[in-house]
């Protein structure tokens, strides 16, 4: 091998190593910057305005189980419901829940919010007093859980 080859050879070398060492870097940095993103990143804040009721009831397997329903001949709402909206949200919180609610009488809702409370979420409601002994009303649940406190204004 010449000058020229070996001259050839090492510029090619020194190429490759430096698109390796980009590669390397570039790898190590989307490694950093998703666990940075996940640990340590402030989630944004979720402000949705949903209307109930829903024109039909909502499949609890659709927000519930990992692939959804799989019951082909389910008569429930399966997509596009305020319900299910309202569900996949507060399954999604990791960190707090702010809920304020006039009544709340769904025991899934309730179901939902306990087991966020029970896994570390703080959750906060805010519910009208005067609805807490109504027919339905899930209020007692979340007084057991340690959850609510009345105050008066």
């Amino acid at each position: 091998m010449g000058s020229t080859g070996l001259v050839k050879y090492l510029t090619e070398s020194r190429i490759i190593t430096t698109l390796g060492a980009a590669l390397l870097l570039e790898g190590a940095f989307y490694l950093i910057h998703s666990f940075w993103k996940k640990y340590y990143s402030s989630e944004k804040e979720k402000y949705r305005l949903l209307f109930f009721p829903d024109s039909k009831p909502t499949c609890k397997a659709s927000y519930k189980e990992r692939y959804g329903c799989t019951n082909s001949s389910c008569r429930y709402e399966h997509d596009g419901t305020a319900f299910k909206e309202l569900m996949q949200i507060l399954y999604s919180a990791r960190k707090t829940v702010d809920l304020c609610i006039f009544c709340i009488t769904s025991p899934e809702m309730a179901d939902a919010v306990i087991h966020l409370h029970n896994h570390g979420v703080i959750v906060r409601v805010i519910s009208d007093d005067g609805q807490v002994d109504s027919v339905g009303s899930q209020i007692g649940r979340f007084r057991a859980e340690g959850m609510y406190r009345s105050k008066s204004f």
